[in-house]
């Protein structure tokens, strides 16, 4: 029995979704603390202005991500369908199309190293070195550049034994990997790509009021992606597990495998919404000394952390969809989540609300969204039957 068939096929499903998942969560949060290192180490300076920099900055490393989730998730989803169909030759292809051609199209953002690299480098550059805002773009270069490094040390030590290829000579397209790869990542390429347009429009409605406002929203934004974070990596490692189940016709055992994973994931959302809504002015009080910036960051806060569950319920229905070669449903979804719905309420509630109607369109359009993905996830799921 090989490491795969016992991994997939005869660990408890507890156990097995905790396995693939804890990884994907800790490499999301700590890629997240880039984010948010910078704007703690920044907002030390106590200048609201910088920190609104910042967060009009912050599109553009959402747009690398959205580069890098386009081939990782959709490669990682075709690698586990071919392994289970023991379809070990394009598995290996699938892995080598999707990490060069990522390479191709932007830098690979490094995860364990680089968070920690991060934290250090931010204060030394910022403080140490007087760079201001400058330092903590040095200092994420290179927290990124260490990561890489260490990644590729990583897998220079266990590429005996994975199916995880780099080698370029094994690099194609035939077999329908292009397709399967692109078509499967590109619900979440999308999906990020519209969140930029999102932020951008955010953005301009927010620094019509004040810079305070912008830095507060900044804020907010950052220490409630910590939450959309573990909602990404629980699905994201999943996600391999289903497809492997999927591809291999085991029915019965991919759909615990769901039921379990989107139970852990509701409940962390609604605790994590639980505590960023009571604790949100002490949260974004350890940011930044600026009682204006305070103001709006705490209510900011308090807003959109009720996205939290229905992030987690979409995060897991689009993995659903794209785990099983769904083409149309993830990609309306993605669509739905940001950009179509949430900016059209920006203008509406900023009418009737204000500042705050602006804040609110975010979980408005993501609960919006997620009735539409209910009703499209769950015909589909009776589809499956137990075998």
């Amino acid at each position: 029995m090989t490491e795969n068939d016992i991994l997939f096929e005869e660990m408890p499903i507890h156990k097995a979704v905790l396995y693939f998942t804890v990884p994907t969560v800790m490499s999301q949060i700590i890629t997240v603390i880039y984010n948010i290192a910078d704007t703690f180490f920044i907002g030390q300076l106590n200048d609201a202005n910088i920190v609104a920099a910042v967060t009009i900055a912050m599109p553009a490393f959402v747009m690398l991500t959205a580069l890098s989730n386009l081939f990782g998730i959709g490669g990682a989803g075709n690698i586990a369908r071919c392994i289970g169909k023991n379809d070990i030759e394009t598995a290996k292809k699938s892995a080598v199309f999707s990490i060069w051609t990522s390479v191709i199209a932007a830098f690979c953002y490094g995860i364990a190293l680089g968070g920690i690299l991060n934290m250090i480098l931010d204060p030394l550059f910022l403080f140490v070195f007087s760079f201001g805002i400058k330092g903590a773009a040095i200092a994420t270069m290179l927290s990124n550049t260490a990561a890489m490094l260490y990644f590729l040390l990583f897998y220079y030590k266990i590429q005996k034994h994975t199916v995880i290829c780099i080698t370029p000579k094994y690099y194609s397209i035939q077999n329908g990997i292009l397709y399967d790869v692109v078509v499967g990542g590109l619900p979440s390429f999308i999906m990020m790509l519209l969140g930029c347009f999102s932020n951008g429009v955010l953005n301009r409605l927010i620094t019509s009021y004040s810079n305070e406002a912008m830095a507060g929203m900044g804020i907010a934004k950052k220490i409630d992606m910590i939450a959309f974070a573990v909602a990404q990596g629980i699905t994201q490692g999943i996600l391999p597990f289903v497809a492997y189940h999927y591809s291999s016709g085991n029915r019965k055992r991919m759909k615990s495998s769901i039921s379990i994973t989107l139970t852990y994931s509701v409940m962390i959302a609604c605790t994590a919404t639980i505590i960023l809504f009571v604790f949100a002015s002490p949260i974004v009080k350890c940011f930044i000394n600026d009682d204006k910036t305070i103001y709006y960051g705490q209510n900011f806060l308090k807003i959109i952390c009720f996205t939290c569950p229905s992030t987690a319920i979409n995060f897991m229905i689009i993995t659903i969809f794209q785990a099983t070669k769904q083409k149309i449903q993830p990609l309306i979804l993605s669509f739905l989540r940001k950009g179509s719905l949430d900016i059209p309420l920006m203008l509406i509630l900023r009418h009737f609300l204000g500042i705050n109607g602006i804040a609110w369109a975010t979980p408005m359009g993501d609960y919006i969204a997620l009735v539409v993905s209910i009703l499209l996830f769950i015909p589909y799921y009776n589809t499956f039957k137990n075998i």
